[in-house]
C-alpha cells in the first residue's frame, strides 16, 4: 500500500494530553494534491491511507477515531475518542464525533452538532446547528436534526423525517415519514411518529402511541399511554382525544377517539381507521351482547366528552 501522507514532525499540537501531527499529502488523489497540508491527527491509525479520505484545514482527529473510505473532515471538526468516520460522509465547521459513535453513508455533520454516545448517522441524514445525537440514537434515510435539538437514548429518526426548533426526541422514540417534530414539542417512550404527522408547540406524546397520517399535535397537548391518531387529528390540547380500552375481544385493542381539523369525530381502533359514523356501521352486527354493550358504551362517553352529548 503506498501512503498518501506523512506526519509532520515540526508541525504539532496538543489537545487535551495527546499530541497531535499535522499531515502533509504525499500523492495525488480526489481533490488533493501532492504537498497539500491537511489537518492534524494523533497517529496513522487515524486516518486511514487508502480511498479518498481526508483531514482539512485545522480539523483533529485523535485518539483511537478512525477516518477511512471517502470520508472529509473540514473547519474546526473534531473526530475522538473511538468514533468511526466512514464511506462519503462529511464532518465540517465545528462539529464533534466521540466515543463510539459513527458517521457513514452520505451523512454530513456541521456547524456545532455534536455526535456521542454511540449514536449513528448514515445514509443521507443530516445533524447541523447546535443539534445534539447521543446515547445509541440512530439517525439515517434523509432524515435532518437541526437547530438546538436533543436525540438520544435509543431514538430512531429516518426516511424524511425532520427534527428541528429545541424539540427533544428520545427513549426508544420512532420518528420517519415525513413527520416533522419542531417548536419545544417532547417524544418519548415506545411511540411512532409516521408520515406527515407534525408535533410541535409545547406537545408531549409518550407511552405506546402512534401517530400518523397528516396528525396535527401541538399548543399543550399530551399524548399518552395506548394512542392512536391518524388521519387529520387536530389535538391542541387534552380534551380534544380520549383513548379508552382494553374494548373487544383483544386486551391490546384501545379505541382512541379525536376530533380532526372540521371538528368530525374520528375513531383508530385496531385495524379500524375512519369517522365515528362508519365505526358505528362497523359494530352493528356484532353477536356478542357483551361486545356490543361495551362499543356502545365506548361511544357514548366518547360523544360525551367530545362533544358534550349523553347518548348516541
Amino acid at each position: 500500500m503506498e501512503k498518501k501522507y506523512e506526519l509532520l514532525k515540526d508541525d504539532i499540537i496538543k489537545v487535551y494530553g495527546s499530541i497531535l501531527y499535522r499531515i502533509k499529502a504525499l500523492r495525488n488523489f480526489s481533490d488533493v494534491k501532492k504537498g497539500d497540508l491537511g489537518g492534524y491527527i494523533e497517529k496513522e491509525d487515524n486516518l486511514s491511507h487508502e480511498g479518498n479520505c481526508w483531514i482539512y484545514d485545522y480539523a483533529k482527529v485523535y485518539e483511537d477515531a478512525i477516518v477511512y473510505d471517502n470520508a472529509k473532515v473540514y473547519g474546526d471538526a473534531v473526530v475522538h475518542n473511538n468514533a468511526i468516520v466512514g464511506s462519503n460522509c462529511v464532518i465540517t465547521d465545528n462539529a464533534e464525533v466521540c466515543d463510539n459513535s459513527v458517521i457513514i453513508g452520505n451523512a454530513h455533520i456541521s456547524d456545532f452538532a455534536l455526535i456521542c454516545d454511540n449514536a449513528t448517522i448514515d445514509d443521507r441524514a443530516v445533524v447541523k446547528n447546535s443539534a445534539k445525537v447521543f446515547n445509541n440514537a440512530v439517525v439515517y434515510g434523509n432524515a435532518e436534526v437541526c437547530d438546538d435539538t436533543k436525540v438520544y437514548n435509543n431514538a430512531n429518526i429516518s426516511g424524511k423525517a425532520k427534527i428541528y426548533g429545541n424539540a427533544n426526541v428520545y427513549g426508544d422514540a420512532t420518528i420517519r415519514g415525513d413527520a416533522r417534530i419542531y417548536g419545544n414539542a417532547e417524544v418519548h417512550g415506545n411511540c411512532l411518529i409516521n408520515d406527515n404527522s407534525k408535533i410541535h408547540g409545547k406537545a408531549i406524546i409518550s407511552g405506546n402511541t402512534k401517530i400518523c397520517g397528516n396528525a396535527n399535535i401541538f399548543g399543550k397537548a399530551e399524548v399518552s399511554g395506548k394512542s392512536r391518531l391518524a388521519n387529520d387529528a387536530y389535538i391542541s390540547n387534552n380534551s380534544k382525544y380520549i383513548t379508552i380500552g382494553p374494548i373487544g375481544n383483544r386486551a391490546d385493542d384501545y379505541a382512541t377517539f379525536y376530533l380532526n381539523k372540521d371538528k368530525k369525530i374520528m375513531v383508530k381502533w385496531s385495524r379500524f381507521n375512519g369517522t365515528i359514523e362508519e365505526f358505528i356501521t362497523s359494530i352493528s352486527n356484532e353477536t356478542n351482547n357483551k361486545y356490543k354493550n361495551q362499543y356502545v358504551n365506548t361511544i357514548t362517553y366518547a360523544k360525551c366528552i367530545l362533544r358534550n352529548e349523553s347518548i348516541l
